[in-house]
């Protein structure tokens, strides 16, 4: 879901008002765990951009 969530912001992926807010209740639910905090850091570092949907939840696992 995070990652559809950041292609509509990033890449103005096209969904349904339906599909966004259902990834964006699942993104609520389940926040990301360490590994994939990991992940997009290890991508920020490479590509120079990450998944704000990831970032804005990884800073306590992080520490």
């Amino acid at each position: 879901a995070r990652t559809y969530l950041y292609m509509v912001g990033r890449y103005e992926l096209a969904i349904s008002d339906r599909e966004k807010n259902l990834m964006n209740r699942w993104n609520e639910k389940y926040p990301p765990n360490r590994w994939e905090c990991e992940r997009n850091e290890m991508i920020r570092e490479i590509q120079g951009n990450d998944n704000q949907y990831i970032t804005s939840k990884c800073d306590a696992l992080l520490i």
